[in-house]
């Protein structure tokens, strides 16, 4: 449903004559097959005799390239450092956003946990100025198709919600499934524009399982196909970037506002040699395939301790009427050592360090303080 495999074998193609046919069908109903008028005719297509098949690396399976050249760790660290700047431009000189949606796109599903993904990182963009969220969108999505192997681009808002089908459905009449956007080969990047999104009412049934499908996907990270009497999910692996003007209507993306310092700069990539792309691309190959850290002893020591202090501001927060939930819990551990890990293997390297959990704990407070904000100036 959303794989794709390398086959090794004999391609087989003999059409045969009316007259043929017709015996083939007898032939096969005297010998108990289905009745004729149920038999495709199979020798009207060609077939393969496989001997051999794999199932394809999704990441090296990109559309720039069939063969990469390994980079060391130094030069990862180099390129990155390249493309944090071009994010950085991108977004208007937001340093935290660049790194944000760097990390999100050499996210994966490490594992599953009670059927939950942990590795996978999905995010929401937002400003509440439209012309900021148009321009960042224009840059995110130019950057995505332009350096990684698959992106799904597509718009989400009332009509499109309504008409386009993102869900896969069966069609019993013609017994094929049809085919819907959702429909992916894992590690594909995925970016949802919500800018053009609008109050508004309406009702359809594609409105309510292309909803269930989008959140499914960043929640899950799984498409739900539409079989019409049941609903099949089938499991994924797909980063999600939802840009929008004000906060997505998908709550289960990571909310990032967006703090530009100065214009954003969707032509970030325009002064690019074909030699800088061919190695941004070689990164994101390479590094978005890696899951492996080292956590010692002392790191993870050191986030734990975080962690209880975090939870001990929180707690005297609420005792002193300065805050009304807790927010800090499992999610926010889980967060902590998904980015840590994401900035490791950014990097080039396979070992956490107590610097990269402080920094990853900074870009968080960082993030939480803009969307407390903006939740103080709507209130």
């Amino acid at each position: 449903m959303n794989k794709a495999y390398e086959f090794i074998g004999t391609l087989e193609y003999a059409p045969l004559n009316k007259e043929e046919r017709e015996r083939r069908a007898e032939m096969l109903k005297e010998q108990g097959y289905l009745p004729p008028n149920m038999i495709p005719d199979m020798d009207k297509y060609p077939v393969l005799h496989v001997m051999e098949y794999l199932e394809h690396p999704y990441k090296n399976a990109t559309k720039f390239w069939n063969e990469i050249p390994e980079l060391d760790s130094g030069r990862i660290a180099e390129i990155r450092d390249k493309l944090f700047e071009i994010l950085t431009d991108i977004y208007g000189g937001d340093e935290v956003v660049a790194e944000y949606v760097l990390l999100t796109l050499l996210s994966k599903v490490q594992n599953r946990e009670d059927g939950m993904p942990v590795g996978i990182s999905c995010i929401n963009l937002y400003s509440t100025d439209e012309t900021v969220s148009s321009e960042i969108l224009k840059g995110t999505e130019r950057f995505m198709k332009l350096l990684t192997a698959h992106t799904l681009s597509a718009q989400v808002d009332l009509d499109s919600l309504c008409s386009v089908k993102m869900v896969p459905k069966k069609d019993y009449d013609t017994n094929r499934l049809s085919r819907g956007d959702l429909q992916i080969l894992n590690s594909t990047t995925v970016l949802f524009d919500e800018t053009m999104m609008k109050e508004g009412k309406k009702e359809s049934e594609d409105l309510i399982h292309n909803m269930q499908g989008i959140a499914s996907l960043i929640e899950e990270q799984s498409v739900k196909y539409n079989f019409q009497y049941h609903d099949q999910s089938f499991e994924c692996s797909a980063p999600v970037i939802i840009i929008s003007t004000g906060r997505s209507i998908f709550k289960n993306a990571l909310p990032v506002p967006v703090n530009s310092k100065n214009p954003p700069n969707p032509d970030a990539l325009n002064a690019l040699t074909e030699e800088q792309l061919t190695d941004f691309r070689a990164y994101f190959n390479q590094v978005s395939r890696k899951g492996h850290m080292d956590i010692p002893e002392e790191c993870s020591k050191h986030i734990q301790e975080k962690f209880i202090e975090t939870r001990a501001i929180e707690d005297k927060q609420i005792q002193e009427k300065q805050k009304e939930t807790k927010d800090v819990g499992a999610r926010t551990l889980h967060t902590w050592l998904t980015y840590s890990r994401l900035n490791v293997v950014s990097q080039g390297k396979n070992e956490c360090s107590t610097s990269v959990i402080d920094h990853v704990i900074d870009m968080e407070n960082a993030r939480t303080t803009r969307v407390a904000d903006i939740l103080s100036k709507d209130n």
